[in-house]
């Protein structure tokens, strides 16, 4: 009986200290459990940072240069005076801008991507060069410029006819039978063909009809039926 009595002591003597405990700790001088609105907002903004570091990592990890860089190669990092030499060196730029573009899922190409990518750093005269690499792209039939002052540029490592094979293919696998612009621009934008410009969606889901694997569904909405 006296130790069952000793035992209610100590129990009530401790009840007495929690209830002296301030409310914003704990017994132990932890803070007390946050409250549900502001976990799931730092949680939000947790899995915010996470997203926007993996968004940076997958853009640092694009090709290198075939020539190595500028310690390798410095003499790439300045555009050539020698007509011929010009050539080649822009040549050589341009088929790494295509395939750069083609790695970062990009579709359009802009004088400020240009300057601020390290890929282009470190070159020289970047707005000249710039502009020396997207002539020599649109003179090889892939890429043209958006703008009269040539400070966009429109690059096609995949021609309209591919892209409309990519999303036959795509719609095959999801067992999607009905498709539109809409769609493919707002519901997929895990999918690289969902950042093309809307006319060339256009035309895609045209190719599709025109090669019988699809007919017009509603026309002025851009919304076709596949034919398996």
């Amino acid at each position: 009986m006296a130790v069952r009595e000793q035992r209610k002591q100590r129990e009530k003597r401790t009840g007495e200290q929690r209830d002296t405990v301030p409310a914003t700790e704990t017994a132990r001088g932890q803070p007390l459990p946050i409250s549900g609105a502001i976990r799931h907002d730092r949680t939000r903004d947790s899995a915010r940072v996470r997203t926007q570091a993996v968004t940076v990592a997958q853009r640092e990890r694009g090709p290198p240069p075939p020539w190595g860089g500028s310690r390798a190669a410095v003499w790439m990092y300045t555009v050539p005076e020698n007509d011929a030499a010009r050539e080649r060196w822009t040549a050589e730029w341009g088929e790494y801008l295509l395939d750069w573009a083609r790695h970062q899922g990009a579709h359009v190409v802009s004088l400020g991507d240009f300057i601020i990518e390290r890929e282009f750093g470190e070159i020289h005269g970047k707005i000249e060069a710039f502009r020396l690499i997207g002539d020599w792209l649109v003179g090889q039939g892939v890429a043209e410029w958006m703008d009269e002052e040539k400070r966009r540029l429109r690059v096609y490592w995949r021609s309209v006819q591919e892209w409309a094979e990519v999303i036959y293919a795509w719609a095959l696998r999801r067992g999607e039978r009905q498709i539109d612009v809409k769609t493919l621009v707002i519901q997929c934008p895990e999918e690289t063909f969902s950042s093309l410009p809307e006319e060339e969606l256009h035309r895609a889901l045209q190719i599709l009809v025109e090669d019988g694997l699809a007919e017009w569904l509603d026309k002025k909405r851009h919304a076709i039926t596949l034919r398996l």
